[in-house]
Parts: structure tokens; C-alpha cells; sequence
């Protein structure tokens, strides 16, 4: 999905810190309390955590296992009332000062709230060079982000490797953004550390490397083992991270903006207009000149469904063209390549997007 009006380069939410502090058998500091409604996830992994009825009481509720979703709904000396995700919703109490470290996680879309958990995932960013292979879409509608950062790495894979290096600390990365403002102010380079919790359903991602069809290829033992890398996931948690959620990246946004943040280069924009034009001829021929010097193009989709096999309000990665036709790759699965016309290509396509490296 491809909304005009939003950016993706317009702010940065680092989130709520609560849990449990302690140093020798000092007693745990006053935790701070979560805002109502922040999304948690237990990360007591040695054992399930029981909910209470009450705070500070005996009276033993539902047991949840690590990993498992829960959304606080209220606090109170030192207890968090929390709520689990799934259909079938049960409240209960843990402590804020004993109880397991409850630890905050960006919200998703409501309608992946009945399923959700978040699962610590000890893959590597990278397995080795960086290929348009290595990314899909998921379900979470940031195709312009996906189908940038493909663009890139068909075409210029060190911009994806130079916006990742790892973090200080065990299980975290930092990634670098060149942030620009929407009336073009250059704020330089900004550095985002994210850890490596993501969002799963059923053990395999949910989002960017992920989707809900339970492919193996979406297994978290998958990245865990090697066999694929998490930059494209490391870097869509950066892009939700400065926007405060992985629900304000399904709003939608612009594969420029995703260019200029990867690169700290303004992209070149072109309509595409109606087939045969002297308008259309040309952005043809800056769309095949690109593609020549090796240039990463996206292609935005027009919001109406013109060919069948064509998704409306899409964006898309150009990766090749021959005499007659443009090569293009779709983000839900970069493996496969399809071919147009350039007649259908203008009748289903509305704008380009070259970036500069």
C-alpha cells in the first residue's frame, strides 16, 4: 500500500523501560510503571508466568509461557494488570518489583493482536552477500519500505550492509538512517539500536521475512541456523522504531523516503503518464537509462487495479528491461521476476522512483 501524504521519516519513539533492577541482595528498585495500553512481553525464558487474580495475593490465576503478548491495563503499587492478546482475553496481575521483567514491544496492527508473540530470534544480520532473494513483504502492508530496501540491495547491496553494524550490547543492532525532514532540512545521520525481538505467530516471523501462511522458509529456526539472514527485519524495526510501531508502518508511505533514509541521497521522481506520450517516452527512457548504470528503481502502482496480475496501490522493484518489455519483482516474493509490456507497464503503473548512491 502506497499512501501519498505520509512519511516515513517523521519522528522517533524509543518507548517506555520498566522491569526489575537488582545489585547483590539489594531489594529491586521502584519499577517504572508502563503507560496504559503499552504492548509487553514476558522475558522470564526459564519458566511459564503466572497472572494473578489479585496483587499480592495467593490466589493463583492463568499461567503464560515466555514470549506470550500482553497489554497492560492498569498499575497499582508496584503491580501491572495485564491482559493477554489472544480471542479469548484473561486478566491477571504480576509484580512489578518481584514478578518476571516485563519488557515493552511496539504495537502491531489490531487486527494481528489475536495472535501475536514476540519471539527472541539469535540470527545474524547477515549470511552472506546481500541479494533481492533475501526479502519478502510478510504481512504488514510496508510494501513500499520492503520494495525499497529490495531495490537496493539488486542493485546497491552496500547500502544495506552500511546501514547495519551490531550493537554493544548482546542481541542488539544499530542501524544508521540519514534523517530528512518533509520540508527538506538534512538532520544527518541518526543512529536506532533495536534487539532482537520480533514479532511471530506459530515459531515463524510475522512481518518483513515472515507472513501468516506458515511457509518454512518463515521459521525462526530458519535465521536462528543460518540459512537466512534478519537485515531485512533488523532494518523494518528500525523504520517502526522512528515511527513508534509497526502499526504506523502498515499506514502506508514512500519508497523515496526509504531511498533517501539508506542512502542520505534526494531520489529522482518521474510520472509515468499515458502510454505514447512525449511525457510517457521519456520516462521510459530514464526508467531503461537507470536500469543501464545499475540504478535501484521502485515502481508505485496506480490506485485502481488495471491488469489482473498487477496489484493496485503497490510498489513494486524494476529490476532489468529488454527491447519490448520492463522486468519487475514483486516484494511478497522477490524470488520471482514477471515481464510487461511497456503499453501495460504505463496502463498499470503511475510513478518511478531512481535513488541516488
Amino acid at each position: 500500500m502506497r499512501i501519498r501524504n505520509t512519511t516515513i521519516n517523521s519522528g522517533f519513539n524509543t518507548g517506555s523501560t520498566a522491569g526489575v533492577t537488582r545489585t547483590n541482595n539489594q531489594p529491586a528498585r521502584r519499577p517504572h510503571p508502563f503507560t496504559r495500553g503499552s504492548t509487553v512481553v514476558s522475558s522470564n525464558l526459564s519458566g511459564p508466568t503466572m497472572l494473578l487474580k489479585k496483587p499480592d495475593s495467593q490466589l493463583a490465576g492463568v499461567t503464560v509461557g515466555p514470549g506470550t503478548a500482553l497489554k497492560v491495563v492498569g498499575y497499582r503499587d508496584g503491580w501491572h494488570k495485564v491482559e493477554t492478546m489472544g480471542e479469548e482475553k484473561t486478566r491477571g496481575w504480576v509484580s512489578g518489583r518481584t514478578g518476571p521483567e516485563l519488557e515493552p514491544q511496539m504495537s502491531v496492527p489490531g487486527c494481528d493482536r489475536k495472535y501475536v508473540e514476540f519471539d527472541k530470534v539469535d540470527g545474524e544480520a547477515f549470511t552472506g552477500p546481500v541479494k533481492v532473494e533475501d526479502i519478502n513483504q510478510g504481512w504488514l502492508g510496508d510494501c513500499y519500505l520492503i520494495a525499497g530496501m529490495a531495490a537496493l540491495a539488486h542493485s546497491n547491496p552496500g547500502a544495506i550492509r552500511n546501514a547495519i553494524r551490531k550493537g554493544d550490547k548482546e542481541g542488539t543492532w544499530v542501524v544508521t538512517f540519514d534523517r530528512v525532514a518533509d520540508n527538506g532540512r538534512n538532520y544527518g545521520k541518526r543512529e536506532i539500536v533495536v534487539n532482537n525481538w520480533f514479532p511471530t505467530k506459530d515459531d515463524h516471523l510475522l512481518y518483513a521475512n515472515g507472513g501468516k501462511k506458515g511457509k518454512e522458509r518463515y521459521n525462526v529456526e530458519e535465521f536462528e541456523n543460518g540459512s537466512r539472514p534478519m537485515w531485512p527485519a533488523i532494518i523494518e524495526k528500525a523504520f517502526a522504531t522512528m515511527l513508534g510501531g509497526y502499526d504506523q508502518l502498515d499506514k502506508g508511505g514512500m519508497e523515496a523516503a526509504v531511498f533517501e533514509a539508506l542512502t542520505g541521497n534526494d531520489p529522482d521522481e518521474y510520472d509515468v503518464g499515458r502510454f505514447g506520450t512525449d511525457d510517457n517516452k521519456a520516462c521510459i527512457d530514464e526508467l531503461k537509462r537507470a536500469l543501464r548504470r545499475g540504478a535501484p528503481v521502485a515502481v508505485s502502482s496506480k490506485m485502481h487495479k488495471v491488469l489482473p496480475n498487477i496489484y493496485s496501490c503497490h510498489v513494486y522493484v524494476a529490476v532489468g528491461y529488454s527491447k519490448d518489455k520492463v522486468i519487475l519483482r514483486n516484494p511478497h516474493d522477490t524470488r520471482d521476476t514477471m515481464a510487461l509490456s511497456y503499453k501495460d507497464f504505463s496502463r498499470a503503473f503511475e510513478t518511478i522512483c531512481i535513488a541516488n548512491t
